[in-house]
């Protein structure tokens, strides 16, 4: 690293850290030792205090796995991490900078099981607070090198909301607690805290085996539940929605970019449309938001965004720009992510590496392998194909996705799968088309 780099300003680092991720992303797909350290002090530059260590894999290997959290059950630790570190850290403390206040911390008993709930942070887009197991359990699971032998995972969710993220494991941080942090986002927030001095949510906690049971299943105990109060702030920071309704049809991509929904921790862009012959969006590709002072809000785990409705998308930003004082803010983006759905008729015993056409982008079916119940496919793309969406063998979902580092190679597993000659695959794809977008708004 550069001994000056103290002194370098904001926008200069930021177009190294660019110029060194243009780099990665050539073929040579090898993590420059420079990347990952300039990418972790810049992480460390952006956490509160109060969070000593949440991001515990490296910066430069989420950039290179990309996988979703819904789809990828066996990357269970590496995305709560993700996700955490996203969504509690860095849209909080933008926030909290800014005089956002957490509600009052309380002690709970689940199941015999002492709990502090602290760090309450609640708006109309997100609930968030941190949980902190206080007894001593010994065969609970608390980092990636523990020994899983006769040990399990302790998780706790929230059982009462209907929302795309609830719940996470307890691991142990730098300080030694051990704990976890709940996000609720993807239900309707609003609706549940309107008119409402407190909140009531169920809490679950649940004990999850390390290893698979008989039926090749993960074993859940349910170790109690109980219900907490949550205090809902006086001063409520409303969502502000700053229309944009713009519309462009270009050839075959009809798009239309509809509002920015901005909250004190986080944003969401909604967006709907499609490319014929292809499929529906599902926001668009290196999406960023600028402000007239150059920050550069960037969005956030594309991945965990909601589907809408009308058939849109709406896609998370973390931080948000809810403080910012400037008048216009500019929405740029490489061009658009279109869920491309394809039928792909696959057999076990055909001859592979097998190339097949996806909507003009090659895939590589590199290996296909049954057994005893469970079949697995091994693909490769190009950097045109942005992550796999959730892929089906005959109408059933996949129950892992995995990516090897270095290789580019992507791999599907299904289970209770009946051995025959041929099957429909449907991968599901993501793709990026690219259509640069560069729009001005108006911030109000």
């Amino acid at each position: 690293m550069d001994k000056n780099k103290d002194k370098r300003n904001f926008l200069d680092e930021e177009k190294e850290i660019e110029k060194l991720l243009s780099e990665f992303e050539s073929e040579n797909i090898k993590i420059p030792d420079e990347l990952d350290e300039r990418l972790n002090t810049k992480l460390k530059e952006l956490k509160p205090k109060k969070y000593k260590k949440w991001a515990i894999t490296s910066v430069a290997s989420i950039l290179i796995i990309g996988v979703s959290y819904a789809f990828v059950p066996s990357f269970r630790t590496f995305a709560d991490t993700m996700f955490r570190y996203i969504f509690g850290d860095i849209g909080i403390e933008n926030a909290v900078n800014n005089g956002y206040k957490a509600s009052d911390a309380q002690y709970i008993n689940i199941g015999g099981y002492d709990i502090i709930i602290q760090n309450i942070y609640i708006d109309e887009q997100r609930i968030n607070f941190e949980a902190i197991m206080e007894t001593k359990v010994d065969d609970m699971i608390i980092s990636d090198n523990d020994d899983i032998d006769n040990k399990s995972y302790y998780e706790l969710y929230v059982d009462s909301v209907n929302a795309a993220m609830s719940g996470g494991n307890f691991d142990k941080d730098e300080d030694g607690n051990i704990k976890t942090t709940i996000n609720i986002v993807g239900g309707n927030i609003a609706e549940l805290i309107e008119g409402k001095n407190t909140l009531s949510l169920k809490l679950k906690l649940l004990k999850v085996s390390a290893s698979y049971d008989k039926s090749n299943d993960f074993k859940y105990e349910t170790l109690g539940t109980t219900n907490v109060e949550l205090e809902i702030p006086k001063q409520l920071s409303k969502t502000k929605n700053i229309e944009i309704n713009k519309q462009i049809d270009d050839g075959d991509l009809n798009l239309n970019i509809d509002k920015l929904r901005v909250s004190p921790t986080m944003m969401y862009l909604n967006t709907y449309g499609e490319v014929t012959n292809i499929g529906e969006l599902q926001g668009l590709d290196n999406l960023r938001i600028i402000s007239e002072n150059g920050e550069i809000y960037k969005s956030s785990l594309e991945l965990s965004g909601m589907g809408l409705e009308n058939g849109g998308w709406s896609q998370t930003i973390v931080p948000s720009v809810y403080y910012d004082k400037g008048k216009k803010l500019k929405l740029k983006a490489d061009g658009v992510l279109v869920n491309a759905n394809k039928k792909i008729e696959l057999k076990i015993d055909d001859k592979y590496p097998k190339k097949i056409d996806y909507f003009g982008k090659e895939v590589i079916i590199k290996d296909v392998k049954y057994s005893k119940g469970h079949l697995t496919v091994k693909y490769t793309t190009d950097s045109s194909i942005s992550y796999d969406g959730g892929s089906e063998l005959d109408g059933n979902s996949a129950i892992s996705t995995s990516y090897e580092v270095g290789s580019k190679i992507s791999g599907i597993e299904f289970e209770n799968v009946e051995k025959k000659d041929s099957y429909a695959l449907d991968l599901r794809l993501v793709l990026k088309y690219s259509y640069p977008i560069n729009i001005e708004i108006e911030n109000r």
